[in-house]
């Protein structure tokens, strides 16, 4: 027995000095790959790209402020109309930067200024971290822009930059503002799984081509007003805590399995330009309704029960559907009873005044002189009103073949008035 109790605490030291020799062999590599990070001064990259060489780093820590000013380049006019670049306070050129820029994994300590610059070869950021603010406000990426992974720490202005190429943002961290706004994306600007923790203005930016947001966190607000988004645009599965879409423009857009607690858009931005989804639908709706816009939510209602009702086969089910539709909008087009009851009283009025159907009665009939056709048109429009709202003042009779038109009129009357009456009701009684 003291045996089996000794065994079983020398297994028990065992495994704790193997976890504990883990722990130490874990911390002894993470110290090692800290130090392999090589330290490079920002005036040697700056030299770099002033001799037009090409720059690949990787694993590196850059010090010193990196800002092109501090170097002579040559410049090109900007693309950008005159007052374009007064109102923006732009510059009128552009410098050039010629070298393929490639660093990776990497640190920069302080701030990044590649302002009004115009790269003709692809850049590389991909998984490297920005501790400052970084300044790619104005410029010009003739290819390929890839910002993959990056984390920005501070201010992240890429304000009126122009994207020619692709522009890869995909699991990049925006810790602070993240400033696209007036940005063109010429090609597929890529943002999927990205994370906003600040706020992030898209504000009049012009997507071309597939602008993809999809699985991408926005926690601080996100505004996308007047932006123009000409190619797909998905926001599969993104996360919204306060999104504006006002006055942007969509050609077709995903909002599948998003989340978001208040958007504000117009209807008319999206009805004929949103993939259809149930859950999508219902949650617009609600969103409508919480932000007040009535008519909108009336609206994507419509539009979602005519699209589920499309999906559907023909069943009981259906039909009640095709009905309720027609009838009355699904409940929010008080208009449409209306217009049913207006047709169907001049439709009646015909069959009363074509086949003579009504008489007056004689204590109320003291003129025996033949009436015109257009009295008689009065006369029978008169009587169909007075069935149809079931009024039935009973100065008029219908001939003994026409009790059951008459019957029929005033039943569909009083089911179109009551539903006129709800529909109106819900539409005007908000909750």
């Amino acid at each position: 027995m003291t045996n089996t109790i000794g065994e079983k605490m020398n297994l028990k030291n065992v495994i704790v000095w193997i976890l504990l020799l883990g722990i130490i062999v874990l911390l002894m590599s993470t110290s090692v790959q800290a130090k392999e990070l090589t330290e490079v001064n920002a005036i040697d990259i700056l030299k770099q790209i002033e001799n037009g060489e090409n720059i690949y780093l990787e694993n590196v820590r850059i010090k010193g402020e990196l800002n092109l000013s501090k170097i002579v380049l040559e410049t090109v006019p900007s693309a950008r109309s005159a007052g374009y670049i007064e109102d923006y306070g732009l510059e009128k050129e552009l410098k050039i930067v010629e070298s393929n820029i490639i660093i990776q994994d990497s640190f920069f300590e302080e701030d990044v200024d590649f302002s009004n610059t115009e790269f003709r070869k692809d850049i590389d950021f991909s998984r490297t971290t920005f501790l400052g603010e970084i300044d790619f406000k104005s410029a010009n990426f003739s290819r390929y822009a890839d910002f993959g992974s990056a984390n920005f720490a501070g201010y992240a202005n890429f304000r009126s930059a122009n994207f020619a190429g692709y522009a890869d943002f995909r699991s990049a961290d925006f810790a602070g503002y993240a400033d696209f706004g007036s940005a063109d994306f010429a090609g597929t600007a890529n943002f999927g799984s990205a994370d906003f923790a600040g706020y992030a203005d898209f504000v009049s930016a012009d997507f071309a081509g597939t602008a993809n947001f999809g699985s991408a966190d926005f926690a601080g607000t996100a505004n996308f007003g007047s932006a123009d988004f000409a190619g797909y645009a998905t926001f599969y599965s993104t996360e919204f805590n306060k999104v504006s879409f006002t006055w942007a423009t969509f050609t077709n857009v995903s909002l599948v399995e998003s989340d978001f607690n208040r958007m504000k858009v117009e209807w008319s931005s999206l009805r004929d330009t949103l993939d259809f989804d149930g859950p999508t639908y219902i949650k617009l709706i609600k969103n409508f309704r919480e932000m007040e816009q009535f008519e909108d939510a009336d609206a994507a209602y419509y539009q979602y029960r005519r699209l589920s009702q499309a999906d559907k086969k023909w069943s009981f089910s259906k039909l009640m559907d095709v009905v309720a539709g027609v009838s009355c909008g699904y409940g929010v087009k008080p208009g449409y009873p209306l217009i049913w009851g207006f047709g169907l009283i001049m439709l009646f009025t015909l069959v009363y005044w074509l086949g003579k159907g009504i008489k007056r009665l004689k204590e109320n009939d003291g003129d025996k002189n033949r009436v015109s056709r257009w009295a008689a048109f009065y006369n029978a429009f008169y009587f169909s009103v007075v069935t149809f709202t079931t009024v039935g003042y009973g100065d008029w009779y219908p001939e003994d073949k026409y009790r059951i038109v008459v019957m029929i009129e005033g039943v569909l009357g009083w089911l179109l008035l009551a539903l006129f009456i709800v529909t109106l009701a819900n539409v005007m009684i908000r909750p």
